[in-house]
């Protein structure tokens, strides 16, 4: 049965003050007709019309008070007896989104009503409701932490996108970050592709043309297709550069014409980009993962690899993805190890395959060891990829890649102890030599900090101390080995049974592109700031080029960098 019950009353019609005292109800103006026009269309038209006009109206003034009884009369509180009375009125919770937008809505008794559902004691609202309450917002990605089943470790797995924008939707890397979402045009492949968290992508030639020199002097080679906006030229799958040093392109045409005719049976590629970066800060070939795909900072590129010399190559691995709690295969994880992160064994083949459940968002300002470490990425992202690329989804999308414990995804740029705030590069070679490398480094054809001043060679006449360093040339091969373990007798530390006695030392060669930072020279030109190598390749002997110090760009407070060599003192 419906709670409220019906009270019919008779109102007076009124239509302006102090008419009640004159006349009640309708006038009935049609009984003023004449009988000739008494007509029934007649009544119908004027009870539709002047009748509304000339009658009394059906409101009646009421005096009563609805809502909160606190402090208001109760004789004139009009109720209908439902439990909701004494709430009407009072303000409920509301949530709004980024934009002021109302999302949610709670009204009051709904409110009282839930928590009364949930054990509460609500017989006294003021007691309820007047102690201050907090609210509980960890700097963590909840989806993460309660959805984990969703993500998987692929990010490193999966194949990088290809993107092969068309001619005349050629794309400029740097419009993508305009917003916090990005579908590209249509591509040359005929399909598009919406950029997703933990996606890898990669900007690729649409056209690829291939000569072999026959003419002897031949300068000339002309693409199939024209007005590239990015163009990479290879003679025998090794990049030329230097343009227009080596050889000059007429985008009218599509034609390369080289300064120094290639040798005859020289094969000659011309790789045609309709994608480019306005800014130079995006290079097209580099492998990058998208993030921010959503956030309030927009889409954020992270680049992994450096495109190499040779053609379908990577040289550089930008983003070092080994991490405080496990390594990339196959090195392990070292006890006794006294660096705060692990050193790759392979950074250019081998990756992370142990799940990683503590990490931090991957384009974090840091470039902390949880963010490098974050291989992570949604079910819906990986089925993309998958499509795109037209790949095996039961081959990828596997349980042995899913997350089977909550994963605790930190935001980006959380203060941490004793570490860095802006990450400004990959160093690969830290030397704590109190050596000086203007004079034992600098014009030397090549360096190894590792075996540097290991000039002692292995006599089988004696045994030797701990820590001793030598060398062993067999024939031309020259290996470095240190004594681990002191012994009398000559053991020879190239046979394996003799390897509790001697561990192998492994070249670290600079080559060029290195950065190599200094800490502890003779030379104070040097202390305390990062080089690049260059000269190694050419042969012409090793340079070393100042990027961060005095000379350079200056080392600030708070900078930092990850280093995946050391070379300790071992020069006294």
């Amino acid at each position: 049965m419906n709670e409220r019950t019906s009270k019919p009353v008779n109102a007076p019609k009124i239509t302006r003050p102090g008419e009640s005292a004159e006349h009640l109800g309708s006038r009935n103006v049609t009984e003023f007709l004449p009988a000739i026009f008494k007509t029934t269309a007649n009544k119908q038209f004027f009870d539709a019309t002047l009748e509304q006009l000339m009658s009394t109206g059906s409101l009646m003034t009421i005096n009563n008070m609805v809502g909160s009884k606190f402090d208001q009369p109760q004789a004139n509180y009009l109720t209908d007896n439902r439990s909701s009375d004494s709430t009407q009125f009072v303000p409920g919770i509301i949530n709004r989104d980024a934009e002021g937008t109302v999302t949610q809505a709670l009204a009051y008794d709904d409110l009282i009503n839930s928590l009364q559902f949930n054990d509460v004691d609500v017989n006294q609202h003021n007691k309820l409701l007047n102690e201050q309450g907090y609210t509980l917002d960890l700097p963590i990605n909840y989806d993460m932490f309660i959805n984990y089943h969703k993500y998987f470790w692929l990010v490193d797995i999966l194949p990088p996108c290809s993107i092969k924008p068309t001619q005349v939707d050629a794309i400029d890397i740097d419009t993508i970050f305009n917003d916090n979402v990005y579908t590209t045009p249509t591509l040359s492949t005929s399909n598009t592709l919406e950029l997703m968290n933990g996606m890898r992508v990669r900007f690729m030639p649409t056209q690829i043309d291939r000569f072999t020199q026959t003419v002897p002097g031949n300068q000339t080679f002309t693409a199939t297709v024209n007005q590239a906006n990015t163009i990479k030229v290879y003679k025998n799958n090794e990049l030329v550069e230097n343009i227009p040093a080596n050889y000059t392109y007429n985008s009218a045409g599509g034609v390369v014409i080289f300064a120094t005719a290639p040798a005859v049976n020289d094969e000659i590629e011309i790789h045609t980009f309709y994608a480019y970066s306005t800014s130079g800060d995006y290079a097209v070939g580099d492998i990058y993962i998208v993030d921010g795909v959503g956030s309030n900072n927009g889409i954020q590129f992270t680049k992994q690899f450096t495109s190499g010399v040779v053609e379908s190559t990577y040289s550089t691995r930008e983003w070092l993805n080994h991490t405080i709690y496990s390594s990339q295969e196959p090195k392990g994880f070292d006890e006794d190890g006294t660096s705060f992160e692990f050193d790759p064994y392979d950074i250019r083949e081998w990756r992370m395959t142990t799940r990683d459940y503590v990490v931090e968002k991957r384009y974090s300002s840091d470039r902390s060891a949880w963010s490098r470490s974050n291989l992570w990425i949604h079910q819906t992202a990986a089925e993309a990829v998958v499509t795109f690329e037209n790949l095996d989804y039961n081959e990828y999308l596997a349980d042995n890649f899913r997350g089977v414990r909550p994963i605790i995804e930190f935001k980006d740029g959380i203060e941490k102890y004793n570490y860095g705030t802006n990450h400004i590069g990959y160093v690969a070679h830290l030397i704590e030599d109190t050596i000086d490398p203007a004079v034992q480094i600098v014009g030397e054809i090549n360096y190894s900090h590792n075996t540097y001043g290991i000039t002692t060679d292995w006599q089988f006449q004696s045994g030797y101390e701990d820590g001793d360093r030598v060398r062993v040339n067999m024939s031309g091969y020259v290996t470095y080995w240190e004594c681990i373990e002191t012994h009398g007798d000559p053991f020879n530390p190239t046979y394996y049974e003799n390897r509790k006695y001697w561990r192998q030392i492994t070249d670290e060669n600079l080559e060029d592109g290195d950065l190599v930072l200094f800490l502890r020279t003779t030379n104070a030109a040097y202390t305390n700031r990062i080089f690049r190598v260059g000269g190694v390749t050419a042969g012409t002997g090793i340079t070393l080029t100042e990027v961060y110090g005095p000379s350079s760009t200056p080392l600030n407070s708070g900078q930092s960098c990850c280093y995946q060599r050391l070379q300790y003192s071992s020069m006294g």
